[in-house]
């Protein structure tokens, strides 16, 4: 296992981690040729230290790979047992480099069992093999066989790891999480729990509940999906509920309190990246800059002359609205642009010196830009009204990198029709993904898809996160970023 959690499997005798891959193949300069090129195929990485020593194996008859779940793999040890007459835990088994790269290990053990033609290498492409907990291959009779992910898949049978995976306590999954899907599911792997997926069951949702209600320790959930009380109910046994997000809206925070049931949030994760947008989008309506770029693309600055002027960022009077870990982000962010910075949150915060105000409605009235960093709750929920935008003014802009709702849409909308409002930035809308259609037509308004937080380096951030509080969970340490009210 190397420092990237890339893993490779080979043969050698007391050589560990990734200094050395050695492969043993008798059969000369063409299976040693053809192994280097599998290698390399697989790694990029043709220097990597690999030697072939010759011997007279003819026959691979088994290969066991033991590897303590990931993150992180704590050792790895490879045994051949049966290769070859006087050639004990010797064999070509370097067509075996398990990719990665970048896996993690979903199970304690898997086992290859393979009967050859000892005569033929068998060059594996596969690189996403060793995703399914167990597999056991017998190929009897096949020259040259070529295994790609599908075909060694479509061929893992059920085996001990399996029936051990089984027992683990499960985490619900009631429907698809996209993070899941960017970053992969081979890196949500754990040997304390396995995941249980409603949404691949034909079962109707309660029916499904009830049955594997006594497994279900813990409900891993995301925006839109809805952890309800009556959902609660049907899972006596969860004990925590850890979701993909900041916002906890979509989660029945009093019915978790009642019950006992622990929650933990993205905590942190997203907040450079949801901040570094909110500035974008501000700096977009401000200089107009998606509006240029399509004045330009039309052919209008040859036609037309000059697009009109935008505003300057620096001097700009911000309001906050929710000085949290996204909100601080954004604040500091507009400080280096020589922005003043005023807040509204729940309540004053001790460690900052920005002015506060209590109403948002004299917080916008004092300030230039709002932007909405709050989480939705039934207090906040359209919170910025026509008041509000009123008291923002003409030349008020507004950015939400929060929650849609938040916003009062329709009165937004009104409000940027009749120009009661100068413009606004927007990332979230109240009935996602309809937006309204008046918006279209704007270049005042600039718009997104609820993307604020979508980075590869924030997905990996929340992967190791997520993993991290289950894992605490499972072994009853404090979780990485409990929700506290």
């Amino acid at each position: 296992m190397d420092m990237h959690g890339r893993c490779y499997l080979g043969v050698h005798h007391g050589t560990s981690g990734n200094d050395v891959i050695r492969g043993f193949w008798g059969g000369g300069s063409t299976a040693a040729a053809s192994t280097v090129k599998a290698i390399h195929s697989l790694t990029g990485d043709s220097q990597r230290a690999i030697d072939f020593a010759d011997c007279s194996s003819h026959e691979l008859k088994e290969v066991i790979l033991v590897g303590w779940a990931y993150p992180p793999m704590e050792r790895m040890k490879l045994s051949v047992d049966g290769c070859g007459k006087g050639n004990p835990g010797v064999a070509g088994a370097v067509w075996a480099v398990v990719t990665g790269l970048e896996l993690a290990w979903p199970v304690v053990l898997r086992r290859l069992i393979l009967e050859m033609d000892s005569d033929n290498f068998f060059p594996f492409n596969s690189h996403g093999f060793a995703e399914e907990c167990l597999v056991s291959i017998k190929r009897k009779g096949k020259k040259n066989p070529l295994l790609s992910r599908a075909s060694v898949l479509k061929m893992a049978v059920s085996t001990d790891c399996h029936k051990a995976q089984q027992d683990f306590p499960k985490v619900l999954i009631l429907k698809p999480i996209s993070f899941i899907a960017h970053v992969g599911e081979q890196h949500y792997a754990s040997n304390k729990f396995t995941f249980l997926k409603a949404y691949d069951s034909s079962l109707p949702l309660h029916q499904f509940l009830s049955t594997h209600s006594p497994s279900i320790k813990a409900i891993l959930s995301s925006v839109g999906t809805p952890i309800t009380a009556d959902i609660l109910q049907l899972l006596p046994e969860v004990g925590v509920v850890v979701t993909t997000s900041v916002g906890l809206n979509q989660v029945d925070l009093p019915e978790c309190r009642r019950r006992g049931i622990k929650v933990a949030n993205a905590g942190s994760v997203f907040s450079d990246d949801v901040a570094d947008l909110a500035v974008g989008l501000l700096i977009d309506v401000l200089r107009k800059v998606s509006a240029s770029d399509g004045y330009v693309r039309k052919g209008l600055w040859a036609t037309k002359g000059d697009y009109p002027l935008g505003s300057k960022l620096g001097g700009k009077r911000i309001g906050i609205v929710g000085l949290g870990n996204i909100g601080f982000a954004v604040a500091k962010r507009l400080e280096a642009f020589g922005c003043g910075i005023s807040y509204n949150s729940r309540k004053r915060k001790p460690h900052v010196s920005y002015p506060f105000y209590e109403s948002v409605c004299e917080l916008a009235a004092n300030c230039d830009v709002l932007v909405i960093c709050c989480e939705l709750t039934d207090q906040t929920r359209h919170m910025i009204n026509k008041e509000v935008l009123s008291a923002l003014g003409k030349e008020g802009v507004i950015v939400n990198i929060g929650r849609g709702a938040i916003i009062n849409e329709k009165e937004m909308v009104q409000c940027l029709v009749q120009g009661e409002i100068a413009g606004a930035g927007l990332d979230v809308f109240e009935n996602e993904p309809d937006v309204p259609v008046e918006l279209f037509a704007m270049d005042n308004v600039v718009l997104s898809p609820h993307v604020a937080v979508f980075t590869p380096e924030s997905f990996l951030d929340l992967r190791d996160l997520v993993m991290g509080n289950l894992e605490a969970f499972f072994s009853n340490k404090p979780l990485l970023s409990e929700y506290g009210d």
